[in-house]
């Protein structure tokens, strides 16, 4: 994997030099893409570039990606033919500190053609800033970067704003967030509860009429609490990852776990429009095998149903929440020595809804799984990509550990 030597500090996850994937919306189809070493801006500022080669878009000669000019910003868009210009797309993030805030800052530009530039940018921009912060851990040396290795509490509260245009089905936005984070971890429990606050305005597509676009402010709750009680565990918390971890980076913790959440979401808009929801969701999750051996070594399967009840709506689409109650479901299941099949999906049990008896949102991934390193395959139903993904562990790890 060609990985640039500054690229390795980067508190980022680090990208391979080529890639390929799928993506409809933007792009028309497979592409190739192309990551350049970072730039440094000053010590706490890094700009990261990726290039796109749009081949389906370039082997038809035609794009459905773009809008009529001179269209509204809600028109669908039109199939187009296509100049040398547009076979080329880029991705661009500039993200760290800015003084006391963090900066995420992501650019696109789906094609180099200047006669689309009307319908060819966009950008999503958060910068946060850490109001309190208050951590207690027992400290340990061990390898294992599960969650349950060790007991800790930490509680975290951020400002947060945002701003984006052209995103999704919003046409620009732009506000603040409070959010709280609060985890705790003491032997077989853990909870995490979060909190956020949040107010801005919004131009987006109106739900009830595509062709109309809403401006309205909103104000919102969202919380959710979750717990997970670890009901059965033969793995000792102190194991350190060894020799026999070649197909894992972290040690397996085989046993059944009961999850369960409650969640709570509320928006009010300045059309006097509001929406609310209660979900509940409680179910287990089953790990056998420590991804060791060569045959079916590992089975992860999670079947939690989720239950959700809702008042009002939302004017606008993209942010109106999900009514139908479901059961949520996961597996993941070693084949054959590194090679991992996941799964997940939601079952529909709403028999209120247009999907009832149906799966939803179906995502699988095939890949491998190395110690050092995992390549999967990933196809998503929603929003219909297909992308191929690395990931490469432990730069981060300070610790002395002896060799093996």
């Amino acid at each position: 994997l060609p990985l640039g030597k500054r690229t390795i500090g980067s508190s980022k996850s680090v990208d391979a030099g080529w890639g390929a994937g799928y993506q409809v919306k933007d792009k028309d189809g497979f592409f190739i893409s192309r990551s350049f070493n970072p730039y440094y801006i000053n010590d706490d500022l890094l700009l990261e570039f990726k290039s796109y080669f749009l081949l389906q878009r370039a082997i038809l000669g035609e794009s459905n990606s773009f809008r009529k000019k001179h269209s509204a910003i809600y028109s669908d868009n039109e199939t187009t033919d296509i100049d040398f210009l547009d076979y080329f797309a880029l991705k661009a993030n500039l993200f760290g500190k800015l003084k006391k805030w963090d900066l995420n800052l992501l650019l696109n530009q789906k094609t180099f053609n200047t006669y689309r530039f009307y319908d060819s940018f966009s950008y999503d921009l958060n910068l946060k800033r850490s109001l309190f912060l208050r951590e207690k851990k027992e400290n340990n040396n061990c390898l294992n970067k599960n969650s349950f290795d060790e007991n800790k509490e930490k509680l975290k509260i951020d400002l947060g704003i945002f701003s984006a245009f052209e995103k999704d089905n919003i046409y620009f936005a732009n506000g603040f967030k409070l959010i709280t984070d609060y985890k705790f971890k003491k032997d077989d429990f853990f909870d995490k509860l979060n909190l956020s606050l949040d107010f801005g305005n919004f131009q987006g597509e109106s739900k009830l009429d595509n062709n109309k676009l809403l401006n309205l402010n909103r104000y919102g709750l969202i919380t959710k609490f979750e717990n997970t009680f670890r009901i059965f565990s033969d793995k000792d918390n102190n194991e350190n990852i060894n020799e026999e971890y070649i197909y894992s980076s972290e040690v397996i913790n085989q046993g059944i776990s009961l999850k369960s959440e409650i969640g709570y979401g509320m928006y009010q808009y300045s059309n006097n429009e509001s929406q609310s929801l209660v979900s509940i969701a409680v179910g287990p999750q089953i790990v056998i095998g420590e991804l060791k051996g060569k045959w079916f070594d590992y089975t992860s399967l999670s079947l939690i149903p989720e239950y959700a009840k809702k008042n009002g709506k939302s004017p606008f689409k993209f942010d109106d929440f999900n009514d139908s109650s479901r059961i949520r479901l996961s597996m993941k299941q070693q084949l054959y020595g590194p090679f991992i099949f996941n799964f997940s999906s939601y079952y529909n049990i709403d028999i209120n809804s247009n999907n009832y008896g149906k799966f939803e949102n179906n995502k699988f991934s095939f890949g491998i799984s190395r110690r050092a390193y995992k390549i999967n395959l990933i196809y998503e139903e929603l929003p219909k990509l297909f992308a191929i993904q690395f990931e490469i562990f432990n730069f981060g790890y300070r610790n002395s550990a002896s060799k093996f």
